[in-house]
């Protein structure tokens, strides 16, 4: 789950070349490399849209300052969801993350019992 958070795209990537490679071999890979593929595509894009007013608040200078870290308020897991909790203009980011938290556990928890995943929400665009 780290990886995610470090490196751009990476959600999208993997999917993606996991279902180029290896979807020749078995339908079943192919059919879920495409469905995540597309999901990932729909909900980074739903995450940068959800983004957008905390984006914009920061931009103008509306945004009450974040006291979360060294020398902020408190660190770690509480300080991060009583941040998200007291700032509204987080909270359709923190709803579109939970979404695809819970969705993409629930995606590899099928996957891995060999069921065909749809995920809900997803623009199935290609």
């Amino acid at each position: 789950m780290a990886i995610v958070f470090r490196l751009p795209f990476v959600q999208i990537l993997l999917p993606l070349a996991l279902w180029v490679l290896l979807g020749r071999l078995d339908p079943l890979l192919y059919d879920h490399g495409r469905e995540a593929t597309r999901f990932q595509f729909t909900w980074t894009g739903l995450a940068t849209l959800a983004f957008l007013p905390a984006a914009i608040a920061v931009g103008r200078g509306t945004a009450p300052p974040l006291d979360v870290g060294p020398g902020g308020g408190a660190e770690g897991w509480p300080g991060i969801v009583g941040t998200v909790a007291s700032t509204p203009f987080l909270w359709p980011f923190a709803a579109v993350f939970t979404g695809w938290l819970i969705l993409s556990f629930w995606g590899a928890v099928s996957a891995a019992a060999g069921h065909v995943v749809r995920y809900p929400l997803t623009l199935r665009l290609f």
